[in-house]
């Protein structure tokens, strides 16, 4: 498969580390200065050896025709954890075009780990403090409006949360457990629901309702109109996570919430109820991520009721969204969201490996492997990789270094 490296366009790739994490939720500059004596030994990762499958080597990895889509209104595209489009239009030659600064995302401190999103004709952005901006998707210079969306009164960061745009409005969630409702013409706050529990994933909406997770691994639904409280869901409560963890998945028939545990629920939309449960909490023991052995990346529901779920221990599982059915699993390791296009699923694995699978049953078709190192002999300044976004008929996965790569999805 082709591998070209590209320059990173803005947005793509959002990347935090632990060292971020504000006070508040228990970082310290001071503890992080803290050294303890001795040898430093690097983690060791335990990844199993994935073997293509060589009946498909000579079938073409099917990709529908690039169709121009005009909003990316949700946290991975839509309510469903995909884009309504599967290969957004692209230019062949990619170029930078605009840039506009987002509040106070690049202070020295905290860093912007919110991604926009697009719909009305605006990109809605969010910084580091919680202030909520409309830009114009033509000139992003230019500015509609900005609001305190779910900023802090003390101006202090705001780690985890995101955006969410439906018919003429935009939501907003904050780490603080904060979860506002706006007007996406002029920026005006509709409602307010403070849930006093910090949100470190995007909301969902869909159907009248804004679905937000917290970290103690709880689901609530509110009502898109006014906030209220509809129901909630509780899972097993691991007492640690990611610091940004993944965004329920939505239809008009279900609604799937990962928790850190690893866990997975089906539930009603309209009453919370619980249809079924599985999870994809596997072994990998010598990996950094065995300390987080949740879902860091959203699930994602096809149009045909297929549920595609990403572990961060050797698990990646397929079921049929309405009863849960496991169907097949593969021991891969990922902290992204998966892109399923035509009959293939791909996954960005937490080995710096993009996997190409056959979507029905598992099979490999391909694996590529990025690169890991900036230094590759002394294996010092690790990448870090999000992705892939299909778009103009190949891959894109971008990386903390500022780098995007693009790649073929033949073989």
């Amino acid at each position: 498969m082709r591998i070209v490296p590209l320059a990173l366009l803005a947005g793509v790739a959002v990347l935090t580390a632990c060292s971020m994490i504000p006070s508040w939720m228990g970082g310290s500059k001071k503890e992080a200065e803290k050294k303890l004596e001795g040898q430093r030994i690097a983690v060791l990762r335990g990844a199993i050896p994935l073997e293509p499958d060589s009946a498909l080597a000579t079938v073409p990895a099917d990709t529908p025709a690039a169709v121009a889509n005009p909003s990316w209104s949700q946290h991975a595209g839509g309510a469903a954890g995909r884009p309504d489009v599967p290969n957004p239009a692209l230019a062949v030659s990619l170029e930078k075009r605009q840039s506009a600064r987002v509040g106070d995302g690049n202070d020295f401190s905290y860093k912007l780990v919110t991604p926009p999103v697009v719909g009305d004709g605006a990109v809605f952005a969010m910084d580091a403090n919680g202030m909520v901006s409309a830009h114009d998707v033509k000139d992003v210079s230019e500015v509609r409006w900005i609001s305190p969306g779910v900023a802090s009164e003390k101006s202090e960061a705001v780690v985890g949360g995101g955006l969410a745009y439906e018919s003429g409005r935009v939501y907003a969630a904050s780490g603080k457990g904060l979860v506002v409702g706006l007007n996406a013409a002029t920026g005006v706050e509709l409602w307010r629901q403070m849930l006093n529990i910090p949100i470190r994933s995007a909301p969902r909406v869909s159907s009248g309702r804004v679905y937000v997770t917290t970290v103690d691994s709880q689901l609530f639904a509110l009502d898109a109109g006014t906030g209220i409280i509809v129901w909630s869901h509780r899972g097993v409560d691991e007492g640690h996570g990611f610091l940004i963890e993944p965004s329920p998945a939505v239809t008009g028939e279900l609604v799937v919430a990962p928790y850190a545990s690893g866990e997975i629920h089906g539930l009603r939309p309209e009453s919370g109820e619980e249809v079924w449960n599985d999870g994809v909490v596997g072994v990998q023991r010598q990996s950094a991520t065995a300390l987080f052995t949740g879902i860091g990346g959203d699930p994602v529901i096809t149009p045909d009721g297929l549920l595609y779920v990403a572990g961060s221990a050797n698990q990646f599982a397929v079921f049929q969204a309405e009863t849960g059915r496991r169907l097949w699993d593969q021991p891969i390791s990922s902290l992204n969201t998966p892109q399923v296009v035509g009959d293939y699923v791909y996954v960005l694995n937490t080995d710096a490996a993009l996997v190409c699978l056959h979507r029905t049953d598992g099979r490999v078709k391909w694996v590529a492997s990025l690169p890991e190192f900036e230094d590759m002999e002394k294996k010092k300044n690790r990448y870090t990789w999000n992705g892939p976004v299909m778009a103009g008929g190949r891959l894109l996965v971008a990386g903390a270094h500022g780098k995007m790569m693009e790649i073929s999805p033949q073989d």
